[in-house]
């Protein structure tokens, strides 16, 4: 497989004429997306984000989405061990974050990510213990060999698995994840920023887990968020819920905009 182009999957890493939105790449052609992109850029420009926004979006999405998480945590917690355990144990594990994280690494045209991303988690030095600390580099690692081996970029993925272990294991909000939502978020919120947006743009690319954290840490404390508990998750789900809300303002709009059958 070495030899393969490299390829990003839905959800994963833009590139070329594509976007993604909602955890999907998405052809610039189709005009309901594009409009999405525009709706959420402009909501977001120039826009801090609040303690209130943050506690708005949580409850939104423990509304709509709460059970799986739930499920998610049930799962990570009967299956903590990553380093040394049956591939079995950690494909059910990758299995389920790919679903819950809307990381669609299934539709990959292989069925590399689930033995083979297994091994790769498995294999890592002291992955649990970096993962329990906050390592980044755990998450750059991890992302890397994936897309050397298999042609895949799995780096949004591996940011939310890495996150979510993080979380329901030790209790910590050492990660921030990424997607296509969170890029495009970043890039309204630094829409006059070069640097920021040069951030946005290149962090999946090059699976620079390190320069991603610290730059939503900047984000985090240039809104005045730096004390509110587990603030990178709520943020990650402020932008999930952002990204929901500018595609249906899309799609309301496209209705709208389609001419009335006599």
């Amino acid at each position: 497989m070495a030899d393969r182009a490299e390829k990003d999957v839905p959800g994963g890493c833009t590139g070329g004429q594509k976007f993604g939105i909602m955890g999907y790449e998405i052809d610039v052609k189709d005009a309901r997306l594009v409009a999405a992109r525009r709706v959420m850029t402009e909501v977001t420009m120039g826009r801090l984000v609040t303690k209130q926004d943050l506690e708005r979006a949580q409850e939104r999405m423990r509304a709509r989405r709460g059970q799986e998480f739930d499920l998610l945590r049930e799962i990570i917690l009967a299956r903590p061990q990553n380093g040394g355990a049956a591939v079995a144990d950690i494909a059910i594990k990758v299995a389920a974050v790919d679903v819950v994280g809307a990381t669609h690494l299934s539709s990959a045209q292989d069925s590399f990510f689930l033995r083979g991303l297994s091994e790769i988690i498995r294999d890592t030095e002291d992955v649990d213990g970096r993962i329990a600390r906050g390592d980044v580099s755990v998450v750059s690692e991890i992302a890397r060999r994936g897309r050397e081996a298999f042609g895949y970029n799995p780096f949004p993925f591996v940011t939310k698995y890495c996150c979510f272990h993080n979380r329901f294991l030790h209790g910590r909000d050492d990660y921030s994840t990424y997607d296509n939502r969170v890029q495009l978020w970043l890039l309204g919120f630094y829409r006059e920023e070069k640097q920021g947006r040069v951030d946005a743009n290149k962090v999946c690319k090059t699976c620079d887990y390190g320069l991603f954290n610290e730059r939503m840490g900047k984000v985090i404390a240039e809104c005045g968020l730096g004390g509110v508990p587990n603030v990178r998750e709520k943020l990650n789900t402020y932008i999930y819920v952002l990204a929901a809300d500018a595609d249906a303002e899309a799609r309301k709009n496209q209705q709208a905009a389609r001419p009335s059958r006599a």
